[in-house]
C-alpha cells in the first residue's frame, strides 16, 4: 500500500463525520507524509498502522469531543437550577422517610402495655403446676418413645448376631460332618448359610436405623428442649 491508497481508504472510512473534521484529519496526515518525504512513505504507513486503525482513532476522538460538548451544555445555569430543585426534592423526601421510620421504630419499641405484661406474668405463675406437668409429660413420652425404639433396634441386632453366630456354627459343624455323613454335612452347611444370610439381612436395617434415626430423634429432642427454654426467655423479657 502506498500513500495515495492509504489516504483514499482513510477518506472513505471517515465519510460519516462532519466535513470540516474530516478535512482537518486528512490534512494532518497529508502534512505528516509530506514532512517524512516520498522515500519514507512505507515507513510512515508502518508506523501509523492500517487505515482502519487510524480511522477508528479519529472516530473515537470525535465521539469524545461530542460527549464533552453535551456535558458542557448540560452544565448550563438552567440545568444547574434543575439539579438544585431535584436535590431539594430528594432531601425533602429523605427527611420525611427518616421521620416516618423514627416514628415507626418508637411505636414498635413501645410494644405491650405494662399492665398487660404484669397480668401475663401473674397468669404464668398461677398456672405453673399445670403447664409444667404438661411439659414434663410430653418430655417423658418423647424420651420413652426414643427408649422403646432403641430397645427394639438393640433386640433385633442381638437376634441378628445370634442368627449369624448360629449359622457360622452350623457351617463349621457341617464341614466337620462331611467326612462321616456327606448328606448331613451339606444340609448343615446349607442351613448355616441361610441362617447367617438372614442374620446379616436383619442386622443391616437395624444398624442403619441406629446410625440414622436414633441421632435424628435425639436432635429433635434437643431442639424441642431448646425451644422451650427460648420461649421461657421470651416470657421473661415480656
Amino acid at each position: 500500500m502506498n500513500r495515495q491508497e492509504f489516504m483514499e481508504k482513510l477518506e472513505y472510512l471517515l465519510r460519516g463525520i462532519p466535513e470540516n473534521e474530516r478535512a482537518d484529519a486528512l490534512a494532518y496526515y497529508n502534512d505528516y507524509f509530506d514532512e517524512a518525504g516520498v522515500e519514507n512513505e512505507y515507513q510512515v504507513i508502518q508506523e501509523l498502522g492500517s487505515p482502519e486503525q487510524v480511522a477508528q482513532t479519529i472516530l473515537e476522538d470525535v465521539q469524545r469531543e461530542a460527549s464533552q460538548s453535551v456535558r458542557q451544555d448540560y452544565s448550563s445555569p438552567e440545568a444547574e437550577c434543575n439539579e438544585g430543585h431535584k436535590e431539594e426534592k430528594k432531601n425533602y423526601e429523605q427527611q420525611h422517610t427518616n421521620t416516618y421510620t423514627s416514628q415507626t421504630t418508637t411505636t414498635e419499641k413501645q410494644g405491650m402495655p405494662t399492665s398487660t405484661k404484669v397480668l401475663l406474668i401473674i397468669v404464668l405463675i398461677l398456672t405453673f403446676p399445670l403447664w409444667i406437668g404438661i411439659v414434663a409429660g410430653l418430655f417423658g413420652g418423647l424420651v420413652g418413645c426414643i427408649g422403646a425404639l432403641f430397645g427394639i433396634i438393640v433386640g433385633l441386632i442381638g437376634a441378628a448376631i445370634g442368627l449369624v453366630v448360629g449359622g457360622i456354627a452350623c457351617v463349621i459343624g457341617g464341614i466337620a460332618c462331611l467326612m462321616v455323613s456327606p448328606v448331613d454335612g451339606l444340609v448343615s452347611i446349607g442351613v448355616g448359610a441361610i441362617l447367617a444370610a438372614i442374620g446379616i439381612l436383619l442386622a443391616l436395617p437395624c444398624i442403619w436405623g441406629v446410625g440414622i434415626w436414633i441421632p435424628k430423634a435425639i436432635k429433635a429432642l434437643v431442639a424441642w428442649i431448646k425451644g422451650l427454654f427460648h420461649r421461657n426467655e421470651g416470657g421473661n423479657e415480656i
